[in-house]
C-alpha cells in the first residue's frame, strides 16, 4: 500500500463557508439536504422490490407467516426494516410508499449527522464538503432505487466507514462497537455484503503489516452480530433454510441478465472514477485514509460482479463508495492538482449518468393506468408473471390488496428451464424433481387464486426468463383442472403486446360488472 500524506487545505482557500465547528452546522447541513431529498420524492412512484417489501410486511403484520404464506428469497431483516415505514403510514395518515421516503430521509440524516459528530481530521470547510458528498453518495446512486437494500448498506455502513478514517480524536471502545453494530445490520441485509469489511480488514493488514486489525473491536462486534443474526433466523423461520434457500441456489440463477450486459453496465457506471482511482493507486501524495475509501469501493465491484445478476441497483455500493472517495480527494486538495480534477470528472460523470438513468418507472406503468381508466376500483389483484413490476407495484398504486404469496414467479422459469435441458430418459428422478417444483408452485398459485378471488388478473406476454424453452402460462396452468375452473370467472378485457388483463366476472358489481356485461354482447 502506497504511503500517504494528510493534508489540511482545502481546494479552493480563498471561498470558506461562515461558519463555526459546532454540532449545530452538520445538523443544519443534514436536515436541508433531506428535507429537499424528502420534498423531490414526494409521491413518486417507488421501485419495484421497495414496493413489494411494503406490500408483503403490511401482509405480515397482519398475520400471514413469513416464508409461508409471503415466499420471499431473501432473509427476514428487510421485512423488519419495512415495518416503521407502515406505522408510519398508519400514525401519519400518509401513502405507504411516501411514509417509505420519510423513512430513509430520517435514517440519512441521522447518518449524516453522526458522520460530521465524528469529525475526520480535516479543516471545518473540508467537513462541510464532505459531509455533502456523504450525503450526495447515499442518494444519487440510490436515486432510482431509493429503499433497496443497497440503499440501506450505504446509509448504515457510512458512520463506521467514516470512523475508519483519520479522526480528530481517538473514539471510545463503545463508540466503535456501537457504530460497527449498526454497519453490521446493514451488512447482514445480503451475505456478499460482508466482502466490504473484509477487503477494509485486508487493506489495514496490508498496510499496517499486521495481522491485529482482523481481530478488531469493530470485526468482532459485526461477527457477533452476524452470527447471532443467523441463528434467530434459524430459529424464528426453519422454513427459509428448509424450503427457500435450496430452491433458490439451483433456480434463482435463471433471472439474470446476459453475461455482456452484466460487464457493459459496470463499465459505464465505473468510467466517471476510473481516473481518480488510478491516480490513488499508483501515486504516493495522496490523502490519508485514502485506502479505506479505495478498498470499500473495489469491494463493490466484487459485490456487483458476486452477484452475476447485470440488475442496476447491485451497483450501488460501487458508486457510492466511489463517491465519497471522489469527495475525501478534493476536501483534501491543495490545489487543482490530476487528482482533484479526477475527483470532480468522478462527481459530475456519475451526477451525469444518474440524471440519464432517470427517476423510476415501471415498465408495466400502462397497467394501472388501464385499470384507473376504466374504473374498476379492484380490492384485490394477481399476476402470472416472472417480473415483480407486474404485482407488487401496481397493487401498491392503486391502493389494491396483492394476492399471491409471491412477489413474482420466480420459481417457475428456473425449474422450466432446467427441465427443458433435462434427457428425463437418463435422469428420470431429476425431471421428476423439477416436476414436483413446478406442480407446487402451480397448487400454490391456485391456492391463493381460489381463497382470495382477486377482481383483476395480470398475464404476462413477455417470457424473457425462459430462455428457448416453449413456454405459456395458460398452458402451464391447465395442467391443474382447477385452473379452468378459476379462470371460467374472468373475461379477458385488455391485451397488447406485453401483457393481458383478466376481470372477474363472477359476483362482480359496479364498473366491473359493466365491463363484463360489454365484453358479453
Amino acid at each position: 500500500m502506497r504511503a500517504t500524506i494528510d493534508n489540511t487545505q482545502t481546494a479552493f482557500p480563498k471561498y470558506r463557508f461562515p461558519v463555526a465547528n459546532n454540532l449545530a452546522n452538520g445538523a443544519v447541513f443534514a436536515f436541508a439536504m433531506c428535507l429537499g431529498l424528502l420534498m423531490f420524492l414526494w409521491d413518486r412512484q417507488i421501485n419495484l422490490d421497495t414496493a413489494w417489501y411494503l406490500v408483503a410486511t403490511r401482509d405480515w403484520l397482519d398475520g400471514a407467516r413469513l416464508y409461508v404464506d409471503i415466499v420471499e428469497l431473501n432473509p427476514p431483516l428487510n421485512f423488519y426494516f419495512t415495518v416503521p415505514p407502515i406505522l408510519l403510514s398508519d400514525l401519519l395518515g400518509i401513502s405507504d410508499t411516501n411514509a417509505q421516503y420519510l423513512f430513509v430521509c430520517i435514517a440519512t440524516f441521522l447518518s449524516m449527522f453522526i458522520c460530521w459528530n465524528l469529525a475526520p481530521r480535516v479543516q471545518t470547510n473540508q467537513r462541510l464538503l464532505f459531509l455533502l458528498g456523504l450525503g450526495l453518495a447515499m442518494t444519487v446512486p440510490a436515486m432510482n432505487d431509493i429503499g433497496q437494500r443497497e440503499h440501506f448498506l450505504i446509509i448504515l455502513t457510512t458512520p463506521w466507514l467514516v470512523s475508519q478514517l483519520p479522526l480528530q480524536q481517538r473514539l471510545r471502545g463503545r463508540t466503535r462497537i456501537f457504530l460497527a453494530a449498526v454497519a453490521a445490520l446493514g451488512i447482514c441485509l445480503k451475505p456478499y455484503f460482508v466482502l466490504i469489511p473484509a477487503a477494509i480488514t485486508l487493506g489495514q493488514v496490508l498496510t499496517s503489516r499486521s495481522l491485529r486489525p482482523i481481530l478488531s473491536a469493530s470485526n468482532l462486534t459485526m461477527v457477533a452480530v452476524g452470527t447471532s443474526y443467523v441463528a434467530v433466523v434459524y430459529i424464528l423461520y426453519p422454513e427459509y433454510f428448509r424450503d427457500v434457500v435450496p430452491l433458490a441456489r439451483e433456480f434463482y440463477g435463471a433471472f439474470s441478465l446476459p453475461a455482456s450486459s452484466v460487464c457493459r453496465y459496470l463499465a459505464i457506471i465505473f468510467f466517471p472514477f476510473a481516473p481518480l482511482l488510478l491516480l490513488l493507486l499508483v501515486r504516493r501524495n495522496v490523502p490519508a485514509g485514502s485506502g479505506v475509501l479505495i478498498s470499500a469501493t473495489l469491494a463493490g465491484v466484487v459485490v456487483y460482479f458476486v452477484q452475476w445478476k447485470g440488475f442496476p441497483y447491485h451497483s450501488i455500493p460501487f458508486e457510492a463508495f466511489a463517491l465519497m472517495t471522489c469527495f475525501w480527494a478534493l476536501a483534501h486538495a491543495e490545489r487543482m492538482t490530476p487528482i482533484a480534477v479526477g475527483a470532480i470528472m468522478g462527481i459530475l460523470g456519475s451526477h451525469y449518468l444518474s440524471h440519464l438513468q432517470g427517476m423510476y418507472r415501471s415498465e408495466a406503468e400502462r397497467v394501472p393506468q388501464h385499470i384507473v381508466s376504466a374504473g374498476w376500483q379492484p380490492l384485490k389483484i394477481a399476476s402470472l408473471s416472472t417480473h415483480v413490476s407486474s404485482g407488487p407495484p401496481i397493487a401498491l398504486e392503486i391502493d389494491a390488496d396483492w394476492s399471491s404469496r409471491y412477489a413474482h414467479l420466480w420459481p417457475v422459469p428456473g425449474a422450466q428451464r432446467a427441465l427443458a435441458s433435462t434427457d428425463c430418459d437418463s435422469e428420470p428422478e431429476r425431471c421428476a424433481r423439477f416436476e414436483a417444483i413446478l406442480d407446487d408452485t402451480r397448487k400454490n398459485i391456485l391456492a391463493d387464486l381460489s381463497a382470495s378471488r382477486p377482481e383483476v388478473l395480470i398475464v404476462e406476454h413477455e417470457y424473457y426468463f425462459f430462455g428457448q424453452s416453449d413456454f405459456s402460462w395458460d398452458i402451464y396452468m391447465r395442467a391443474d383442472p382447477a385452473w379452468s375452473e378459476i379462470i371460467g370467472d374472468y373475461r379477458l378485457a385488455l391485451t397488447d403486446e406485453n401483457f393481458e388483463i383478466w376481470i372477474r366476472c363472477a359476483q362482480a358489481q359496479g364498473a366491473i360488472a359493466e365491463s363484463c356485461r360489454d365484453l358479453d354482447v
